[in-house]
């Protein structure tokens, strides 16, 4: 497929070999600590041989993803973006509305809308913050956007996706005709669901570890990095049992700027001898070994992650930098990825630049990914799921006033852009594969300067597997308090959507990518077969 290409950022296969020295000695003597960690070569759990991942990139808050994907067939009176313009109170800056003026929305072409999907080629256009972006002071280098990666194949949308224990229409809805998830506008409950991959009660597991703990024997495939990581703190979506055993998938928690550690192995300073001295004591309690026996573990897992990212540091040699990646971005820091230096990076949004430090963390996940793919650092990593997480979503006041909204959908589409590149300089594009989720949708209506919580919305999903350039599901015609059942389409009074997609089936697919089997899958998502479809062929 077709790739815009930035300044040293070209497809290709990583060199694999590190003479000398470490060829002679083993890895274990070049990073330390590693050697507690009994590693796995060549591990093939779960009968895989290749590498796999998902990344969850989670909008917290609940997203006004109907200003995602936007009606672009026409201007006359009657079009599709007519009635999207009319239920969001009118153009933008023009008497308090939220909709974009229809010259500002960016074209998509779509040869085939996808499965279910009720859209022709040239119906939807994109936020115009999903533009490429040049890179300051590298002419000619850009990172695409979110319009260039649909337009190449390599980013789909799901829409009017939410939670669902069955298909239910407003009619049922209404006279509790069918089952209907908790508090479908709350945001502890919908991001429980996001979470669980269940909108019912029958599961209280986070079904990426679950999905991990039944395809990976013991949940992990080595011994030296978790196949669950987060980079957006604590997360229920990688906390789960093992195939319903008493033992936890094992999962890693760390920042964008690397592992925190306190106890550092090898060293004689003053406070790493008292910490070895106190943990190396004898412990009465089940409970106090065990949290020593963690903190040990943890403590070396630090160690050794951030001496595998630093790894050949100040080096150009062939096979040196296991945690390295080139792909340009926006900084006014000193971007040396020789050196490991890796500064903040930036987005510029109406001439104003911010931070963008969902960039910063997809670039962790990226470092940790070629890492995980390296022979010659013992990881052999085959499944492995990551966690990032970009707030400021709950907008019901000023969503589109200070450059809110506009700062958020800047920092979605750059982020996602330069993670598809650094995929593609470390040859894992067609193994990884990033997805959106957020608590849900919001209403269409807007209740003065912002919206309010609704339920179905619109998600994407990206990466060299997916079946991209199309949309996914049953787009809403954008009507307020719809009601029309031939076209599957209802609202309530403030256009908050019942979805026609449930989560599930979304969940469902990815985790089918991933190596799930229908086992597997009835058992992680229990409403799964209340749906006509589990797989929605949005990946290959």
């Amino acid at each position: 497929m077709k790739k815009n290409k930035n300044i040293n950022n070209k497809r290709r296969t990583i060199i694999k070999g590190f003479g000398g020295i470490l060829a002679a000695s083993g890895l274990s003597s070049a990073v330390p600590g590693i050697k507690v960690f009994n590693m796995a070569q060549a591990s093939v759990s779960g009968g895989f041989n290749d590498y796999k991942a998902i990344v969850r990139l989670e909008l917290a808050g609940g997203c006004d993803s109907f200003n995602f994907l936007m009606p672009r067939d026409s201007n006359s009176a009657g079009s599709w973006y007519r009635r999207y313009q009319d239920s969001r109170g009118g153009v933008l800056n023009q008497g308090g509305g939220l909709a974009y003026a229809f010259d500002d929305i960016l074209p998509i072409t779509s040869d085939d809308a996808g499965s279910n999907a009720n859209i022709s080629n040239g119906d939807f256009g994109l936020n115009p913050q999903f533009i490429d972006r040049p890179i300051p002071g590298l002419p000619g280098a850009i990172t695409p956007g979110l319009q260039t990666l649909y337009n190449e194949g390599n980013l789909a949308f799901v829409s009017n996706v939410g939670s669902l224990i069955e298909p239910i229409s407003k009619f049922e809805y209404n006279n509790n005709l069918r089952a209907i998830p908790k508090a479908v506008n709350s945001h502890k409950n919908q991001v429980d669901y996001w979470d669980f991959g269940s909108s019912g009660p029958l599961s209280s597991q986070g079904w990426g570890a679950n999905l991990i703990g039944r395809i990976l024997n013991n949940g992990q495939d080595n011994n030296l990095f978790p196949a669950c990581i987060s980079i957006a703190g604590q997360t229920r979506f990688i906390d789960s049992k093992i195939d319903n055993s008493i033992n936890n998938v094992p999962i890693y928690t760390l920042s964008s700027g690397g592992a925190q550690t306190v106890l550092r192995y090898d060293q004689n300073d003053a406070p790493s001898l008292a910490f070895q001295e106190m943990y190396a004591q004898s412990q009465n309690s089940i409970f106090a070994r065990s949290f020593r026996d963690s903190f040990n573990k943890a403590s070396l897992f630090a160690d050794t992650f951030n001496t595998l990212l630093s790894q050949g540091e100040g080096s150009t040699a062939v096979g040196d930098g296991w945690g390295r990646i080139n792909t340009p971005y926006q900084t006014s820091g000193n971007l040396n990825p020789v050196n490991n230096s890796y500064p903040n990076a930036e987005v510029t949004v109406n001439g104003e630049v911010f931070q963008n430090k969902l960039l910063n963390q997809l670039l962790t996940v990226a470092r940790l990914i070629k890492i995980s793919r390296e022979s010659l650092a013992g990881v052999n990593a085959t499944r492995q799921v990551y966690v990032v997480k970009l707030a400021g979503f709950d907008t019901h006041n000023n969503q589109m006033q200070n450059d809110s909204f506009y700062k958020l959908m800047a920092q979605i589409s750059q982020a996602v852009g330069f993670f598809s590149e650094a995929m593609t300089e470390i040859n894992a594009e067609d193994d990884v594969t990033l997805f959106s989720s957020s608590d849900f949708g919001r209403t269409l209506n807007p209740n003065g300067s912002g919206t309010d919580h609704g339920w179905g919305g619109v998600q994407f999903v990206q990466g060299g597997a997916v079946n991209g350039g199309k949309i996914y599901g049953q787009h809403p015609l954008m009507n307020v308090n719809a009601d029309d059942d031939n076209s599957m389409d209802w609202s309530f009074s403030r256009g908050q959507y019942i979805p026609t997609t449930a989560t599930d089936q979304m969940m469902a697919t990815l985790s089918k990518w991933m190596g799930a089997n229908d086992g597997n899958l009835a058992a992680i998502f229990p409403y799964l077969s209340n749906f006509n479809e589990s797989n929605l062929g949005f990946l290959s």
